[in-house]
């Protein structure tokens, strides 16, 4: 309610809605206008909010002299030596007061000493809860996992051929991993790979955690199986001469082809 004028009707009454001043009317006393102005949704909102219980009180922070010199935080990042205190200048306030609330930089004031920053940083909610994790007992750290027991070196009768409880695990002198057909691929939690070859394509059989654990995979296939007859066979003679035999070569010999059906058709 406002008076405006000396005349019959001298009080307006206004309320700002959406921006603008909406004009209720003109009134000849102050306490009709009063009177128009409650009845609006603005002004029952003014009285509920007269009436509203008071907040509860909110905790008191230390001032700056109630602080000791142990309670101010230090910072070796800090050109202070205090943490949120910077030396901007040499004016004769040189050191700024600056706090990260809301992902904005406030300065709180500029002070004459590191210390009287450092004192107004510490009474701070920033500085009391730095405070509170500097002074906070430290997080207990995990037991050691005890260390692995160290591999067992395989035993010289092992060295030609592995057996695990359910197959014969074929080795291989040539293969890094120890094992046909197994190799390592990478260092991921599975990279050891089982391959063999089939028609004339490499297939990939799985991937596995350990080479013992692909060796046993390619062990069970037929191609495996065939490796271990092949082994087992006596060997192949020819004019006194023992032939090299492979299961990868069409022709059942290593570094032997057969290209064609002609009179000489193996290279």
């Amino acid at each position: 309610v406002s008076k405006v004028n000396n005349g019959a009707t001298p009080y307006y009454a206004q309320v700002y809605r959406k921006g603008k001043n909406v004009v209720l009317g003109r009134y000849a006393t102050a306490e009709e206008g009063a009177r128009a102005y409650a009845a609006t949704p603005e002004g029952i909102a003014d009285l509920a909010a007269r009436d509203a219980p008071p907040p509860p009180p909110q905790p008191q922070l230390p001032s700056n002299s109630e602080l000791s010199s142990s309670e101010l935080i230090r910072s070796e990042r800090s050109n202070s030596g205090f943490k949120g205190v910077y030396k901007v200048s040499s004016a004769a306030t040189p050191y700024c007061v600056q706090v990260y609330r809301k992902g904005k930089t406030v300065t709180l004031g500029h002070y004459s000493t590191a210390e009287e920053g450092a004192r107004v940083y510490a009474a701070t909610p920033e500085g009391i809860a730095d405070l509170a994790a500097r002074n906070a007992p430290p997080t207990p750290r995990p037991a050691k996992r005890p260390a692995p027991l160290p591999a067992v070196p395989p035993s010289s009768s092992a060295a030609a051929s592995k057996q695990s409880s359910a197959v014969q695990l074929i080795t291989s002198a040539t293969n890094k991993t120890g094992f046909k057909g197994v190799y390592k691929l990478g260092s991921g939690a599975t990279p050891y790979s089982a391959h063999v070859y089939r028609n004339g394509d490499q297939v990939v059989l799985g991937h596995f955690a350990t080479a013992e654990e692909a060796a046993r995979c390619y062990a069970r296939t037929p191609e495996a199986k065939a490796d271990l007859a092949v082994s087992a066979a006596p060997p192949v003679l020819f004019d006194g001469v023992e032939l090299i035999t492979s299961e990868r070569s069409n022709s059942g010999f290593k570094c032997v082809c057969k290209l064609h059906n002609g009179a000489t058709p193996y290279y």
